[in-house]
């Protein structure tokens, strides 16, 4: 499957969770926790991605540099 391919397949498979994490938060806490909550998700989850990204390029960079 192609990188694009994969991407909307997640995308399809992750909206009815979405739907139902917001409505349940929204009827149960409310929308400020229901935003607040969505925000850190977001936050927690690019950070990771920037860290692994950050990780797996310094590993590339020490392969490259003992290589010479």
């Amino acid at each position: 499957m192609r990188c694009r391919q994969v991407k909307s397949l997640l995308q399809r498979a992750a909206t009815p969770v979405g739907v139902m994490y917001g409505a349940y938060c929204a009827s149960a806490f409310g929308l400020p926790a229901l935003f607040l909550s969505v925000g850190l998700l977001i936050c927690a989850v690019s950070g990771a991605a920037a860290l692994f990204h950050w990780r797996s390029a310094a590993q590339k960079r020490r392969a490259a540099a003992a290589k010479e």
